[in-house]
């Protein structure tokens, strides 16, 4: 996985695991990874969503630079889980679309609250509890391209976390905007929780040598991102409002 003049070409280790596996082992973990690449591109809209809500009403150089770069991250993220499904499949595949996704609108909130929350849905709950699905699949990773394209996720999903943080810290967000947000942890808390539940709960083949995680291991996945990730991170930053969640 090298840049060359700003564009990345796409290159994944040697892998003779890959070649270990039954055909039809081999097939769910491609279509695995190929369900992945079209989610990270799905996820890619969502942050360009998240990145004009902060160029629209303003954040510090750190969170504007996350913001905007986590949109071509996530792009990446699809070519390289593009990558790997091909490698797999041993044949080329058509690159995905981003699922249609409707704009984000929190009951009757003004424009600019509407943009803040959408950033804390996405990078301090939905990123959050990506970090922490990541580190389990890195841990149970075995098959070298597998783990070199979930290394390079985590890498990158880390800082999409860190960016709701580092905003919600700032002096960007008043004291109005954080009771706001204190009000509403209940309800974003909620919907992350649902969204990773539907998500996640639907897989039903276990392959974690090779990245692909069963729903039976996702539950316990999420409760330890909200518990030793994500609750603790609202708490430090002064926001409240997910006690008993």
């Amino acid at each position: 996985m090298t840049r060359d003049a700003g564009r990345e070409r796409i290159s994944l280790p040697e892998d003779g695991t890959v070649r270990e596996l039954e055909p039809r082992e081999r097939e769910q973990v491609g279509r695995h990874w190929l369900a992945r690449a079209e989610s990270e591109l799905s996820t890619a809209s969502v942050c360009v969503r998240v990145a004009r809500g902060v160029l629209d009403y303003g954040a510090v150089p750190e969170v504007t630079w996350l913001a905007t770069r986590a949109v071509a991250d996530e792009v990446r993220h699809a070519r390289l889980c593009h990558a790997l499904a091909e490698l797999y499949l041993g044949e080329p595949l058509p690159f995905p679309r981003a699922r249609s996704m409707g704009e984000a609108s929190f009951g009757d909130a003004p424009p600019e609250l509407n943009a803040l929350l959408l950033l804390v849905l996405q990078s301090c709950i939905n990123e959050g509890i990506a970090t922490a699905y990541l580190q389990e699949n890195l841990r149970l990773a075995s098959a070298p391209a597998a783990r070199a394209v979930i290394h390079e996720l985590l890498r990158d999903d880390i800082e999409h976390a860190r960016l709701g943080w580092a905003h919600l810290a700032s002096a960007n967000v008043d004291e109005a905007a954080r009771r706001h947000v204190g009000l509403a942890l209940p309800t974003l808390l909620r919907l992350g929780r649902q969204a990773w539940s539907k998500e996640l709960t639907s897989a039903a083949f276990d392959c974690p040598g090779h990245g692909c995680l069963a729903g039976f291991r996702h539950a316990a996945i999420v409760d330890a991102a909200f518990e030793q990730l994500i609750l603790p991170g609202f708490s430090h930053v002064g926001l409240r409002g997910a006690a008993g969640t």
